[in-house]
Formats: C-alpha cells, structure tokens, sequence
C-alpha cells in the first residue's frame, strides 16, 4: 500500500487528486511517499464520525460497494482508489472502504496523508 503526501490538513488543495469531502482532516505523517502516475483516481472519504463521502455526498456501505463494482466494470480495476480518512475516524471505517473497494476488484490501494511538518530546531 503507498502512502500519498497532502499538502494542506484539510481538502480541497490535495497535491495528487480531488477531494472526498471538505470536512476530513488527514492524519500526518513524516514518512510519505508521492504515488505514482496513473489514468484515473477514485477517492473515498471517510469522515470523522465514519461516514463514507462519494463525489463530496454522504453514502451508504452498500451504495459504496455498488458504485465501486459499476465503475470497476465500467472502466477497469486499475484505477488507484485514494481513501481520505479523517485522522479521527475508527480504523475500522477505513479497513471498510479499503474491503468494498477490494471486493469491487481494485488493487491499487492508498491511504492519504499529509506531509508532518517538523518544527524548526528539532
């Protein structure tokens, strides 16, 4: 799994792609690699009180796993699907997104983050 940067806390302003939901806060990290180029991104955002969000709406688990499944058969599983999970909402929402985008037949995984600024004189 390849963990893509982010420059901002918060969407709209992703370096690698568009925004699941304008409300998700990225979690940091300080080792973050850019993704690789690819013809088309997916992004599921996780909110933090784990909601999943599809094109900026709210959307339910099942409707999540159909609209994964018709895009899959539609344009091919070799999209990258990005999950943008707000840094406070439960793993376990996140493993979620990650399994319906699997079981849609996607391999090309991402978690997003945003690049950790280390203070200066540390």
């Amino acid at each position: 799994m390849t963990i893509s940067p982010q420059r901002a806390s918060r969407c709209p302003q992703p370096d690698f792609t568009g925004c699941a939901c304008p409300h998700i806060t990225l979690p940091s990290s300080s080792v973050t690699q850019a993704a690789k180029d690819v013809k088309r991104e997916l992004v599921i955002g996780v909110s933090a009180d784990g909601a999943f969000f599809w094109h900026g709406k709210a959307i339910s688990d099942r409707a999540l796993g159909s609209v994964l499944t018709k895009d899959a058969q539609a344009y091919g599983a070799e999209s990258r699907v990005i999950v943008q999970g707000d840094a406070r909402s439960a793993h376990g929402r996140v493993v979620r997104a990650m399994t319906l985008a699997q079981e849609a037949g996607f391999s090309h995984l991402v978690i997003a983050t945003r690049k950790e600024v280390t203070p200066v004189g540390r």
